[in-house]
């Protein structure tokens, strides 16, 4: 009893001095989060341009972790800044509380009227330094549950993807019929579980409330509870969900997280005159590496839009996510120089990949991707030798073409870069011309 005693005084004494712990922390964290978003916005690139030449749903599934791992240290950073801003608030409102502890509305010469309403509306000083002491706290404990709560949602596409992977795996990598059919089988258990789970901790145990369900429930929310670490912020959860005042946070954690998702796809449309898509009058930043600032190549790129040396290089990043059916299509007999998509430094896979060295053995390989396009420069066609090439900067792998200009005149010129590609249609093979990429060099 003495030792309960103890416990309860201890921890009495921490939570009236917990304020200096959320300010340390508040403000600590904020300052980590601000250079981590910009670390895994970094990585998330990095990510990108290495896994150009990946069609895979591991990939997928991992760049989406990445992603919300981005969305969960935005909302800490920002539910922690609202916490300091309101902490700050509070601290004001204490040091006021010290010099002045009464709100005599009578001795401003209001009329009866508003005194009325002032004094049904307005709270009294200790009152409003307790509310916001409460706000405080349960934001701060709120900005942690939703970490965990991205965590969770990061824990469960890595099932999927593992899973996922292991059945090919274990079937030698063999894609088709039935084991196709067992993975989506698998992802959409997961899905559906998953749905039931989220309604469930979104809806303060709505899952938990109904009779007979609860039984049915329960194995996959053992299951569930297991994969998503819960009996980490299991505590956490329930003792918000307990209190009125703290619930209401429970309900903003799904709309908070689709606010976030969707937030930075919004913009303002200030220019309605001039367009945006590329155009022979157009000239788009992220086409010159000396002006995309870092960012991923999409389309192509080239190192300057001015000309100083008579050649023009051309980068065309190859992209399996975009360019992977049109290879297939195109080049049926190529066969991939390596077929795990995941590997390490730490081991050796080299009888899993296919060494080419002599020009015989690159030439089907660099000949496939090369039809794949055509150049034109001023509208006439350019017949170039590319190369495989990594670009120094996005560390992207593509072709690179160089482009003889020195006897052109001086002044613009337009370089265009069509997209071929073949489909059968009414049982013939047709080939069809997309425009890819458009952008203006100038010959100095």
């Amino acid at each position: 009893m003495l030792r309960r005693e103890k416990s309860q005084d201890w921890l009495d004494r921490l939570g009236k001095e917990s304020w200096h712990l959320e300010l340390l922390i508040s403000g600590f964290s904020i300052f980590l989060l601000v250079q981590g978003v910009t670390a895994i916005e970094t990585r998330i690139t990095l990510f990108t341009n290495h896994t150009e030449f990946v069609d895979s749903t591991f990939m997928i599934v991992l760049n989406s972790y990445l992603r919300l791992l981005q969305v969960g240290m935005k909302a800490l950073m920002y539910n922690l800044l609202i916490h300091l801003i309101l902490r700050g608030l509070w601290i004001g409102a204490v040091g006021l509380w010290t010099v002045n502890r009464n709100t005599d509305l009578s001795q401003l010469g209001y009329t009866p009227f508003f005194t009325r309403v002032l004094r049904r509306n307005t709270m009294t000083l200790d009152r409003y330094i307790i509310s916001l002491d409460k706000v405080c706290s349960s934001i701060f404990a709120f900005s942690y549950l939703i970490v965990f709560v991205a965590l969770c949602m990061g824990l469960y596409l890595g099932l999927m993807s593992i899973t996922t992977q292991a059945i090919f795996w274990l079937n030698g990598s063999d894609i088709s019929g039935y084991w196709i059919y067992l993975s989506a089988l698998w992802n959409i258990l997961i899905v559906t579980v998953s749905i039931f789970y989220i309604i469930d901790f979104a809806f303060m145990g709505a899952m938990k409330k109904v009779e007979g369900l609860d039984r049915i429930y329960y194995p996959f929310y053992k299951f569930l509870s297991w994969i998503s670490l819960s009996f980490i912020y299991r505590t956490l959860y329930y003792t918000m969900l307990g209190k009125k005042f703290s619930r209401r946070f429970i309900w903003f954690i799904v709309p908070f997280f689709i606010l976030l998702f969707i937030g930075d796809s919004f913009y303002f449309r200030t220019q309605p005159y001039i367009p945006k898509s590329s155009n022979p009058r157009s000239i788009i930043p992220t086409y010159y590496d000396d002006q995309r600032d870092g960012l991923t190549v999409r389309l192509a790129s080239t190192p300057s839009r001015y000309v100083r040396d008579g050649v023009v290089e051309i980068f065309i990043p190859i992209r399996l996510k975009g360019l992977g059916k049109k290879i297939k299509r195109h080049c049926p007999d190529m066969k991939p120089l390596y077929t795990s998509q995941f590997t390490s430094d730490i081991w050796a896979n080299d009888v899993d990949f296919k060494w080419v060295e002599t020009e015989e053995e690159v030439r089907p390989y660099l000949d496939c991707l090369q039809h794949l396009f055509d150049i034109q420069l001023d509208g006439s066609p350019v017949d170039t030798r590319p190369f495989f090439h990594q670009h120094p900067q996005t560390t992207q792998y593509g072709l690179l073409h160089v482009l003889d200009i020195d006897t052109l005149p001086r002044g613009v010129h337009q370089i265009e870069i069509g997209l071929i590609d073949s489909k059968r249609v009414a049982d013939q093979d047709s080939v069809f011309y997309q425009p890819y990429a458009l952008f203006p060099v100038w010959k100095i």
